[in-house]
């Protein structure tokens, strides 16, 4: 708690700010009331607000208050905190690199994987207009079918009637 309020007295703030900063109320003042850590959420809101603040050294005073500019923007990945116990910060930081660097390469992988996406609907588009076209062919097709079939009953029928009628009229057939 005490490299906190350190951390409080160089910004030039009071408590009460800081919280409000935070999106917090009371939860310090009450932890320096009752002489109790603060939970790990708050430690890493801290760290997200004020990224220039050492986590290593809130966590355990060890190292300097403050990160410097390129420590900074390495920090930007969001992990808690808490989780790194008393790890040294340079391998924080190392990691922190790592998974950014990993980051960078699984956007870049998803871009190419956009872009072949792309390519590939380009090229296909010629053959689902095709494939539309042979459907349309298949059902012009079959509606010709089941014309010819009805034209065939028809017939079927002019047929009879043709020779039921040449029979009534040639009784002797």
């Amino acid at each position: 708690m005490e490299h906190l309020l350190q951390f409080i007295d160089y910004k030039g703030i009071t408590i009460f700010n800081f919280e409000k900063k935070l999106g917090i109320r009371s939860t310090i003042d009450k932890a320096i009331k009752q002489k109790s850590n603060l939970r790990g959420d708050i430690l890493s809101k801290i760290v997200e607000v004020f990224p220039e603040i050492n986590p290593y050294w809130l966590l355990t005073g060890k190292g300097q208050m403050l990160l410097s500019t390129e420590e900074i923007s390495i920090n930007k990945v969001e992990e808690p905190v808490a989780t790194y116990g008393e790890k040294n910060a340079i391998t924080l930081v190392k990691h922190i690199q790592l998974l950014e660097e990993q980051i960078k390469l699984q956007k870049d992988h998803i871009e190419f994987q956009k872009t072949i996406i792309e390519k590939l609907e380009k090229e296909s588009q010629p053959i689902y207009e095709l494939i539309q076209e042979l459907k349309e062919r298949i059902k012009k097709v079959e509606d010709f079918k089941e014309a010819v079939k009805l034209l065939s009953k028809v017939g079927s029928k002019v047929e009879e009637k043709e020779k039921l009628i040449n029979r009534k009229s040639n009784p002797s057939k």
